[in-house]
């Protein structure tokens, strides 16, 4: 099989890691070629990519969106490519191609990362569901998407698959200190609500803790960003926060960590509990996406948006290191054994055997 993965940018964020992730690893198995392109920028995650002969970089833009279409679809007849997997606000680029009959013999399937999809309305809403109609399969990594998708298609095109990490684990660094090391793993926008651990670290530094936390994700300097730096100063906690930025190495990073912690008001699959898992690291999560369904009994659920319960859960791990220790353990034997890398390329694989057998079930 000839598959392309087809995103708008190569931007640091968990759509974008698993594109990379796929076209890396589909190379790696027998009889299956995969290609990337990235429609609208490039980015830090560039760097990520091997076979970086079979990535194409198609440039598009509003004034150029025709020469774009004939660009891709001239690509596409060149690699004979049989199945475009679309991740994200590409299938709207895609969709076009589909719905004008430019795609000829290429299947489409469509990945939707985003956990707050169901809440689209109006325009968007109306032409999405036109090009889903057009399209051959839809994968989804929470339920909340599934029940809100097979609500309007049938329940044999929608399907479930989860993310995996490809970071490699690290032995934990000790550390001459003995403060409680904390990282959140999450681009800086508004959904992720770094506020929210800010605040409830500004708690635990007046009991006294010996606490540490670390974001890790790109910085847009936006009034987002602006309000958490301006926390940060207001309430003096330099000492006490490291802004580290954008990073395609997490493997180099959170090995140095005691707790992993993860505050959005919404997720789909986030594959940053999938990377404290792989290294072993308790977690805290609000309880939205798949979250719950990712940790399981092995860390700790709160309420979104809930400082009471995430300040306990902060302060259960650092009284109880050996806590830390168990929880650890068991989130990554759970990680290991429920999100590897060849358990949900089996899938993706078989997902494709489908998609090239049956065609169209919507």
């Amino acid at each position: 099989m000839r598959i392309l993965q087809i995103i708008d940018s190569l931007d640091s964020g968990g759509a974008e890691r698993m594109a990379i992730n796929y076209h890396n690893h589909l190379n790696e198995l027998k009889d299956i070629e995969s290609f990337l392109i990235s429609t609208r920028k490039k980015g830090k995650l560039l760097s990520m990519v091997k076979f970086p002969e079979k990535y194409y970089f198609l440039n598009r833009t509003k004034k150029g969106f025709f020469y774009s279409v004939l660009d891709l679809k001239k690509f596409l007849e060149d690699k004979n490519i049989q199945i475009i997997h679309a991740h994200g606000t590409s299938i709207f680029f895609v969709g076009f191609l589909k719905i004008s009959k430019l795609l000829y013999g290429s299947k489409v399937v469509w990945h939707d990362h985003n956990g707050n999809s169901p809440n689209i309305k109006g325009l968007r809403k109306i032409i999405l569901f036109k090009i889903l109609k057009k399209i051959e399969k839809i994968l989804v990594v929470s339920s909340y998407q599934k029940n809100f998708y097979e609500i309007n298609f049938k329940a044999d095109f929608i399907q479930y698959l989860p993310n995996y990490s490809s970071v490699k684990k690290k032995y934990k660094e000790s550390c001459e200190d003995d403060v409680f090391r904390i990282v959140l793993t999450a681009n800086l926008r508004y959904p992720k609500n770094h506020l929210l651990a800010l605040r409830a670290l500004k708690i635990l530094v007046k009991k006294g803790y010996k606490i540490h936390l670390t974001f890790i994700g790109r910085i847009t300097n936006d009034d987002y960003f602006i309000d958490v730096k301006n926390f940060v100063v207001l309430n003096k906690l330099d000492d006490y926060v490291t802004f580290l930025g954008e990073v395609n190495n997490t493997e180099e990073h959170l090995h140095k960590f005691d707790l992993g912690i993860l505050t959005s008001f919404y997720e789909g699959f986030p594959v940053s509990l999938i990377e404290y898992g792989i290294f072993g690291l308790p977690v805290v999560a609000t309880d939205v996406g798949e979250c719950s369904s990712i940790i399981g009994g092995a860390g700790t659920i709160i309420s979104s948006n809930n400082l009471e319960e995430l300040v306990n859960a902060i302060e259960k791990y650092y009284i109880d290191r050996s806590l830390c220790d168990v929880h650890g353990r068991i989130f990554r034997e759970r990680v290991m054994q429920e999100f590897s890398r060849d358990i949900v390329l089996k899938k993706l694989v078989n997902v494709y055997s489908e998609v090239m057998e049956n065609g169209a079930t919507s």
